[in-house]
């Protein structure tokens, strides 16, 4: 087996995830626009159920596991198309590896084998939105992506497939 997989997300791996991913999110929106988490979690339940109408199965969305080394799963990604983005570009809305698995590459593996899916799909660009003083900017960088949005405490990144 390769070290990194990225397999389809199975249904109790989505709800969990889904938990997962907002809490986290609604922490960088609160950090971003010096809110309450609570109070962005809240949003953040209203814009996925409008993102997402037939949840994991939403068309244009796709919700991959990450497995390292004998199918042990250490996180996820999600990426999609979002209202207003050009046809050719796709969105990186989350990527996530739990913090035992975290500097033995994962991270970038999973993201190199997500940009192989994403041209495959016929998109030319992967976009992302990043806090400035997160490490895995730098990870980004290294992997191509150059900043063309550039607000107080976070970055949106564009990288040719």
């Amino acid at each position: 087996m390769e070290k990194v997989v990225l397999r389809k997300m199975k249904n109790y791996e989505y709800n969990n995830w889904m938990e997962l991913s907002i809490k986290r999110q609604a922490e960088d929106r609160a950090y971003v626009n010096n809110t309450l988490a609570l109070d962005e979690e809240l949003g953040l339940y209203d814009i996925v159920k409008h993102l997402l109408p037939g949840g994991k199965e939403t068309f244009n969305h796709h919700f991959y596991s990450i497995d390292y080394l004998d199918d042990k799963n250490c996180g996820f990604v999600w990426f999609g198309v979002i209202p207003g983005l050009p046809d050719d570009q796709i969105f990186i809305m989350d990527i996530f590896v739990d913090n035992f698995f975290r500097k033995k590459g994962i991270g970038k593996q999973a993201l190199i084998l997500s940009h192989k899916m994403m041209k495959d799909l016929g998109y030319k660009f992967s976009v992302l939105n990043v806090l400035k003083e997160n490490k895995a900017k730098k990870l980004y960088e290294s992997l191509g992506y150059n900043v063309i949005e550039d607000e107080i405490k976070s970055v949106v990144m564009l990288k040719e497939l």
